[in-house]
Order: structure tokens, then sequence, then C-alpha cells
């Protein structure tokens, strides 16, 4: 379906894992230009919608529905250029997106997302770890965490080209 002409924009923003200053710029820039934003208070720091503008219409989704979430968003995009579902970490990992964006599409409301921080990039900053090491590891695995110690696993991507089974 197309747009109606009066209809503003849905934009699903990831706000990261947990901590408000890790939201991406983008991220930031789209809630400082919206007219309403509806965050997962259940999983979101409220604190995310701080650079929100005056007069913003915020509201929490924790109560709400996947029907009352859509059903939200399409109202305001009725009223609002640009209107900020605010997820938790990444709105394509462990979200409901496709469920609330298929009433959007339905409706004709256009809709766009900005993918967050996830939260296992995020821990292993805080970590000070690396997913990869270039001395033995070539691609990215989440498995490939450091080489084999007394105390760790085997990376798996090492072991493999050695021939040996994953312990």
């Amino acid at each position: 379906m197309t747009a109606s002409p009066a209809c503003g924009t849905v934009w699903f923003v990831g706000a990261g894992p947990g901590d408000p200053d890790l939201i991406t710029v983008k991220g930031r820039d789209l809630i400082a230009r919206a007219g309403a934003i509806l965050f997962a208070g259940s999983l979101v720091n409220e604190a995310a919608t701080r650079w929100a503008p005056a007069g913003c219409e915020v509201a929490d989704s924790k109560d709400m529905t996947l029907g009352d979430i859509s059903g939200w968003l399409i109202a305001k995009a009725a009223k609002h250029e640009t209107v900020v579902r605010l997820q938790t970490g990444d709105p394509a990992l462990y979200g409901t997106l496709i469920e609330v964006v298929q009433p959007l599409d339905a409706a004709g409301v256009p809709l766009r997302v900005v993918p967050g921080v996830s939260s296992a990039m995020a821990s292993a900053a805080a970590a000070v770890e690396s997913f990869t090491l270039s001395r033995c590891c070539t691609r990215s695995r989440p498995a490939c965490a450091r080489p084999a110690g007394p105390k760790t696993r085997p990376c798996w991507s090492c072991t493999r080209r050695a021939g040996r089974a994953r312990s």
C-alpha cells in the first residue's frame, strides 16, 4: 500500500544494551526531531528519551499489547512527521518487529529501521574482550573468543583447522 499524503514515518530505533549513551547517533537525532516516541519501558531506560523535543508525545508500551502498539504508532504517524518506536538492543534481535510492522504496512504507514548496539557487542566491550583474535581466527564467530588455555575452551575455528573434534 502507498502512504497517505499526510502520513509520517515510523522509525524503529534500537536503544542499545541499556546505557542511554550507547544509542546510535542516528537514533539520537531521530529522537531529537520526533513528534511522538513509544519506548519499551520494561526493557528501555526512559533516560533514552531525554533528547526528545519539548511537546513530544512520549509513552511507555510496557502495558500494551502488540495490537495496542501498532495502533498507537499508526495514530501518531497520522499526526507527526517523525514517530519513534524505541526498542531494546537492536530491533531485529529478539523483538516483535515483524508483528508490529505488518499492521503498519497494511495501513500504508512508511517505516524504517535503525539498528542498535546489541548486548553481545556491549558485553564484549565491557569485559575488554574480542570475539576474534587475528593470530588464530580469520572469520568472526562468537565461539572464537580466545585461544585455548587451561581454563578456557578451545577456539572452534582453530580446533577445526587442526582436525580435532569440538570439545
